[in-house]
């Protein structure tokens, strides 16, 4: 922390802190002096660089207090000339390095990181269906098929997947979808399992023949019921009238076909 101090000083004001011409005069001086000074420097600046310059290392500041004195966002640091400064030292998140290009070419999630960012969840789950449709050539169909989710790019499943969870702070997602599923005892046909994990994630709603549509996901927000997968069949979720009401035809039962192939694949990629 002595160097940093240094080097911070150094490089805002071009002076050293203990300036000397000779390597005795130098070692004397931090020995027996006090770090000098600039005028002119805010309080906030000269309290880090009297931190990092303390002569007793058990008082000497740690990194995380220059991190938390170097916070642009800190009222004390506004109008400082530090915000630009501490860019270079607040470390980066997984989700800033992420890349956002498909496999695909000439298609990426920027959109969908922005939206997401903004909490536009009803629009960024639009935009997630258009960009998957589109990875799979699909967009006219408007609908994906289980042969597409069994061939859809890891890569790209990853980056819709952690973009969700990380903008909704865990609570969307397939990677969150999926373990609810596997608590639900992972249903793999039309039953109550199935029933029960579509009412825990808000696909369902009491006294629906066809179950929520997007705005009323949305507007009610239950958790982990985006990104919701009924653009990836031709029918809404059917709750146990309906599918009654229209036997197991295999326009029926797409809908968790779709949706239990999506988990699989997702295992497949890790998720």
């Amino acid at each position: 922390m002595w160097s940093l101090g240094i080097l911070l000083q150094e490089m805002l004001t071009g002076m050293h802190p203990f300036p000397a011409t000779t390597i005795p005069e130098l070692m004397m001086k931090v020995v027996t002096q006090e770090p000098e000074f600039p005028q002119g420097l805010s309080r906030e600046f000269v309290d880090i660089l009297k931190g990092c310059f303390e002569k007793n290392p058990k008082e000497r500041w740690s990194a995380e207090q220059v991190l938390h004195g170097l916070n642009p966002t800190s009222p004390t640091a506004s109008g400082s000339p530090l915000g630009w400064l501490a860019s270079l030292f607040q470390p980066t998140s997984d989700i800033d390095q992420l890349d956002l290009s498909s496999e695909r070419p000439g298609i990426n999630y920027r959109k969908l990181r922005d939206l997401l960012a903004a909490k536009q969840w009803m629009k960024a789950d639009e935009e997630t269906a258009k960009r998957m449709l589109e990875v799979m050539g699909r967009a006219s169909e408007g609908w994906l098929r289980e042969e597409d989710i069994e061939r859809f790019p890891c890569k790209d499943l990853k980056i819709i997947d952690k973009l969700w969870v990380h903008y909704s702070q865990g609570k969307f997602g397939f990677s969150v979808q999926k373990k609810i599923w596997e608590e639900c005892g992972s249903p793999t046909s039309y039953n109550d399992d199935w029933l029960r994990f579509c009412d825990q994630v808000g696909w369902r709603g009491p006294g629906r023949e066809r179950g929520y549509i997007i705005d009323e996901i949305v507007k009610n927000r239950r958790f982990a019921s985006l990104p919701w997968a009924g653009w990836a069949s031709r029918l809404y979720w059917q709750d146990v009238e309906w599918a009654d009401r229209l036997g197991s035809s295999v326009d029926v039962l797409r809908p968790y076909l779709v949706v239990v192939c999506l988990f699989s694949r997702a295992e497949t990629c890790k998720l």
